[in-house]
């Protein structure tokens, strides 16, 4: 009999873990790394960490009873499973398997009879089956009279043994379905296997554990078959891997945007095109510590918003609660709701409480789940002091990322990311809130991809577009005015302000609410402040018609209170763009008490905070800037730079430490203010070594992260100012790195003599200074040059020349790199056998070191070996493994030499339509990459095409 056993369910669950034993286990044991401590297991350590998740261990008959009988005995097993997780409501939220040994067949046959059954409760449950974890599962890769062999060594005498040889056809048929249908259902599967032995026998090795899904690779664990399953801590390697797993299991789902693809450049005359050549080659040297760092020769493109911090659902914090505009509220909602226009605007002057407003009634319907599928926040910074709107590819990656997290792949070329927002955006009953809009030609590239989502925006510009609805917000009236500032002052002190008193001060406010909040804010909590003094001084200023510098006079009087260093302090913090944390905020103001400070501006409203987050008011940070020194506010600036190029290299640290998506994450977050510091510091070489230093270590800081997130022009960019740096530093170390860098970028670009020519200023410097890993770098890079020009036998000299110093000074990132490039250069020489050796055994180094870009070369340069031998089919399932690495790492450049591989192998097993539709794919990215090979796809893609339309 099935059981299924709960660990933990927590109210509000937002998935279900289910942990499946194997032969000859139980639901508790099978996890247990010490048995005399039952809750000190894998299932237990979840359940104790994630609060958001339900853990669950399935129990069944595992002995032979659970195996003999006819060929449906497993499907008979299978329904009696389904039945327990249905009668515990699994299948109404995300579900991940984690399946030992034989339990992996379980959870293949329970999902493939839910798939043939009508059953809507096992349906359920099939659908929302978002990953599955095979750890040490027999998929019959291997031959299975020998995988049968192993596990009657490690299980005899049990009879269950022979009646899987007897069912053998069964099992193949059930593995063969799960190839073919998995992808299909959105499933995805992750593979494990042990590398020691149990009892004297390799139970189940690679072949056997892999299931032969393209795209999983399975991976090695230092276990035998029945530790594997036993992490001594909760910090083990499958441990983290799950907790991944149920991240991504929880995002959003969502549509791959179109035409996406990439994969392996040019092969001299050849139609294949090989993976970048010198990948991991490079080395940029570190100054000051001497440490080095490797990195690839491409730059792949991003928007300069990567990411939003903001999920999807959360707003920005509302302070207090909301006064007044009863009016404006039930129209805002009216338009939103029965209006019939896709675009309400809410416009006003600067501070009105445009964003307060529409933020209470976008909270009021999001309870209701007036717009079931959501709310969308952007701030499009149209009127922030200081830095310019969003332009619309940075507006559409903000909306884009709210979708599909910091992992998905975007689009990079404005056309391609408004494509893919309306595919997303269609048909779903979203809220999209554009706050802060410069004007009409910001808004419309962001409208969605039909009516049913409907668009809220705020301005203080008048918006025309067609069919919109207009609502403008006034002053507050004099009611709604005296009862903010009552209701404001009085909250923890009923007579601190009274109604008479109220009165004055909402008029001497002008009845506008942002002033009214900071001057009651600031009377709460000044010190022996005198009420009725303070405002006799609000009455005293003058006024005509209430404007913006009428309105900063007013907020000055409150600034004025605070003490010395408080007003300092809050100044300093106008030197951020956009939101930041309160380790920046102390980077910059620069004081013991900052803890201290930061409490009495947010008891002010001088600053706003959500979550860890903290941010100025459009018109406050106006002030700040205004009343910063000059030298103090190069200082500040100064602050700022060196703070984020820590967090630069924070981001650059959990990336070279294996946390890929989250190093890419914190730049993501951080993405504006690491971009001003560094622009800060360029434009400052000049002024002082510190400065210079500054700059020459910004590019230094972000290797990997930069690599994947600027594009090649901005990389140059940066490179020219660490050379420049570099040089006023008298830094030749730096500078050579600088140059060698610009030079691959230049080589990215299709300028092969330009690189040389930057690669032998820098072999002169490394050659001076002795710097054999660097000579070795530029060795690499000149021979990605002279290959790129045709002279292959050059190029492998140099090759030859890396990997041997490689070897000399035990750099195994390189040695595979070098590896690579030899395979390729002998592949151009039609070597296709010689190539492979060293393409196979750049792929043992690779992996070995979890060197993935390094991977994806090796899988995609195999690719195209297999194709010039004549195996097509094995072509592509390396080419497809390629085309998964490339896309988890956001390898653009990748993934267009995958698909224009792939192309070729389609085309040569015989389908034209896959091998065009590859290809299409290919060029898309090519184009928005602007790879220098476009015109030899764009020309490719035409013949192909005119021939398949004429056959």
């Amino acid at each position: 009999m099935s059981e299924l056993h709960a660990i933990a369910k927590p109210e509000g669950a937002k998935a279900d873990v289910v942990f499946i034993h194997g032969l000859a286990d139980d639901p508790f044991a099978c996890w247990q790394h010490d048995t005399s401590k039952p809750e000190d297991s894998w299932p237990y350590w979840l359940a104790s960490q994630r609060q958001d998740i339900a853990v669950w261990t399935l129990g069944y008959e595992a002995d032979k009873s659970y195996w003999t009988g006819e060929a449906m005995a497993l499907q008979n097993r299978a329904k009696e499973v389904l039945t327990v997780l249905e009668l515990d409501d699994l299948g109404s939220r995300p579900i991940i398997f984690v399946c030992h040994s034989m339990g992996g067949l379980v959870a293949k046959h329970l999902l493939r009879t839910a798939s043939d059954m009508s059953k809507p409760e096992w349906r359920l449950i099939r659908d929302n089956t978002r990953h599955v974890l095979f750890l040490a599962t027999p998929h019959a890769g291997a031959d299975l009279a020998t995988l049968i062999d192993r596990f009657g060594k490690l299980f005899k005498p049990s009879a269950a043994i022979q009646d899987l040889k007897k069912n053998a056809p069964v099992l193949m048929n059930l593995n063969e379905w799960y190839r073919e249908n998995i992808g299909d259902l959105g499933i995805k599967s992750h593979a494990f296997y042990e590398t020691r032995k149990t009892s004297g026998v390799l139970v189940v090795e690679q072949s056997s554990a892999d299931p032969g899904i393209t795209g999983v690779v399975p991976i090695p664990i230092g276990a035998d078959h029945r530790s594997i399953v036993k992490p001594t801590k909760a910090s083990a390697t499958l441990c983290r891997y799950l907790d991944k797993v149920i991240d991504k299991a929880l995002l959003p789902e969502y549509p791959d945007p179109e035409p996406t693809g990439g994969g392996p450049e040019e092969q001299g005359g050849k139609a294949q095109k090989a993976n970048t050549r010198g990948s991991g080659n490079t080395i940029i040297q570190i100054s000051g510590d001497g440490s080095n760092v490797n990195v690839g020769s491409q730059n792949e493109p991003t928007d300069r918003a990567a990411s939003s911090k903001r999920a999807l659902g959360v707003l920005p914090p509302a302070h207090g609660k909301f006064i007044g505009r009863d009016t404006d509220l039930k129209d805002i909602r009216g338009a939103l709701l029965d209006g019939g226009a896709v675009v309400t605007a809410v416009g006003g002057m600067g501070g009105i409480g445009k964003t307060a407003t529409g933020l209470e009634v976008v909270k009021a319907l999001r309870e209701e789940k007036a717009f079931p599928d959501g709310v969308l926040f952007v701030d499009l910074f149209g009127f922030t002091e200081g830095r310019e709107p969003l332009s619309t590819a940075e507006a559409l990656v903000l909306l884009l990322r709210q979708l599909v997290g910091s992992e998905g792949k975007l689009p990079d070329e404005v056309d391609q990311l408004q494509l893919a927002w309306r595919q997303m955006s269609a048909g779903r009953r979203m809220l999209l809130f554009l706050d802060n809009a410069r004007d009409a030609e910001q808004i419309k590239p962001l409208l969605p991809g039909d009516d049913a989502c409907r668009v809220l925006t705020t301005s203080r510009h008048v918006i025309t577009l067609p069919g919109l609805k207009r609502i403008e917000l006034g002053l507050l009236s004099e009611e709604d005015a005296i009862e903010l500032a009552m209701t404001r002052a009085n909250q923890d002190r009923p007579d601190r302000l009274s109604r008479e008193q109220a009165e004055r001060l909402a008029a001497c406010c002008g009845r506008h609410p942002l002033a009214i909040e900071v001057t009651v804010s600031t009377l709460n909590d000044a010190r022996s402040l005198n009420v009725e003094a303070q405002i006799e001084k609000l009455g005293s200023l003058e006024k005509t018609a209430l404007n913006m510098d009428e309105v900063k006079a007013v907020l000055r009087l409150s600034l004025d209170l605070l003490e010395p260093a408080e007003r300092a302090a809050w100044c300093r913090l106008g030197v951020f763009e956009g939101d930041f944390d309160a380790e920046a905020a102390k980077a910059v103001m620069d004081v013991e008490e900052a803890d201290a400070i930061l409490a009495t501006l947010e008891i002010r409203n001088l600053v706003a905070w959500q979550d860890d987050r903290l941010q100025l008011h459009d018109i406050l940070r106006a002030i700040a800037l205004e009343d910063l020194e000059p030298a103090e506010r190069e200082a500040v600036g100064e602050r700022h730079s060196r703070h984020y190029k820590d967090v630069l290299a924070a981001a650059e640290k959990l990336y070279l430490e294996g946390e890929v998506l989250d190093g890419l994450q914190l730049y993501d977050r951080e993405l504006h203010q690491i971009l001003a510091g560094q622009a800060f510091t360029a434009s400052r070489i000049e002024n002082t070594d510190a400065l210079a230093r500054l700059a020459a270590d910004y590019a230094n800081a972000g290797v990997y992260v930069l690599l994947l997130r600027l594009t090649p022009r901005a990389g140059i960019a940066w490179l020219n100012t660490q050379a420049a740096a570099c040089r006023k530093l008298g830094d030749r170390q730096g500078e050579g790195s600088a140059l060698c860098n610009l030079g691959i970028a230049y080589a990215g670009l299709g300028e092969p003599r330009r690189a040389i020519e930057h690669y032998e200023q820098v072999l002169a410097i490394f050659s001076k200074l002795g710097d054999r890993r660097g000579e070795g770098s530029v060795f690499g890079n000149l021979g990605n040059a002279y290959a790129a020009l045709g002279e292959l036998r050059r190029a492998i000299e140099y090759y030859e020349q890396v990997l041997a110093i490689s070897r000399e000074i035990g750099d195994r990132r390189v040695e595979g790199s070098a590896l690579g490039n030899l395979g390729i250069a002998y592949a151009d020489l039609d070597e296709p056998h010689r190539a492979i050796e060293y393409y196979e055994q750049q792929l043992v180094i690779t992996t070995e070191i979890g060197d993935r870009r390094g991977e994806g070369n090796a899988l995609g340069n195999l690719g195209i070996a297999r194709s010039d031998l004549g195996e097509p089919r094995r072509a592509i399932e390396c080419l497809e493994q390629a085309l998964v690495i490339a896309r988890e790492i956001g390898d653009r450049r990748g993934e267009a030499r995958a698909r224009y591989n792939g192309a070729e192998a389609w085309r040569r097993i015989g389908d034209e339509a896959k091998a065009i539709d590859w290809l299409r794919q290919a060029l898309a990215i090519e184009e928005a990459i602007e790879d220098p090979t476009v015109d030899q796809t764009r020309t490719r893609l035409a013949e192909w095409t005119a021939e398949h339309d004429a056959g």
